[in-house]
């Protein structure tokens, strides 16, 4: 039990990746949120996204959950 906390986006440019700011950013927002009495952080990776798969796991995350999705707003594979 206890609050979740969920993290949709982090985002460092490209020339700014490999100087840690990722890692500092990540570290406050999960620093914020313990202290905002959450107990569990979730953040969406798309399975192809191989170097935030790393940094995530880097940081100490586990992968928990597979999301399904099927867009509706484009056309094909329509049953």
């Amino acid at each position: 039990g206890g609050l979740s906390g969920y993290l949709n986006n982090l985002y460092v440019r490209d020339g700014s990746r490999g100087k840690g700011l990722g890692t500092m950013l990540l570290e406050h927002l999960m620093k914020e949120a313990k202290k905002r009495g959450v107990v569990a952080m979730h953040i969406p990776v798309k399975p192809k996204n191989l170097k935030a798969l790393e940094f995530y796991r880097n940081a100490g995350m586990d992968e928990e959950l597979v999301m399904m999705e099927r867009r509706l707003d484009r056309a094909g594979k329509e049953k």
